[in-house]
């Protein structure tokens, strides 16, 4: 072997041990799941956002439909994140004009708001 290759082989497993040094650490740290399903949330509505200004109804209406799924999954089926993105969910279905679909959506929406309001 010579020395160019033999430090090249050095380098590399330096470098190699190195990376596997930083990997260990990053897997020592607790990551907040929550943080990373809110950042979800948000990016899906974000884009069902920018989708409806392009009218892009139904690409929009996906989104929603992803975002709403996350909440569920996340928060429980009667969060204030739930109700938010079934409000939006069912406002696109009803642009749509799948009105038959909107209205149960909506109306649940409208319970799950209403409970998470304070009272007067």
């Amino acid at each position: 072997m010579t020395g160019t290759k033999k430090k090249e082989k050095v380098t590399k497993a330096a470098t190699a041990k190195a990376a596997t040094g930083e990997r260990k650490e990053r897997k020592g740290r607790k990551k907040n799941p929550m943080s990373d399903t809110s950042t979800r949330l948000a990016r899906y509505r974000n884009l069902a956002q920018e989708n409806l200004q392009r009218q892009k109804v139904e690409a929009a209406q996906r989104c929603l439909e992803k975002a709403v799924y996350i909440a569920v999954k996340t928060y429980g089926p009667q969060h204030l994140e739930v109700g938010t993105n079934l409000l939006e969910l069912g406002s696109v279905l009803y642009q749509r004009g799948h009105v038959e679909v909107a209205e149960p959506l909506m109306a649940r929406a409208h319970r799950i708001l209403q409970a998470m309001a304070p009272s007067v």
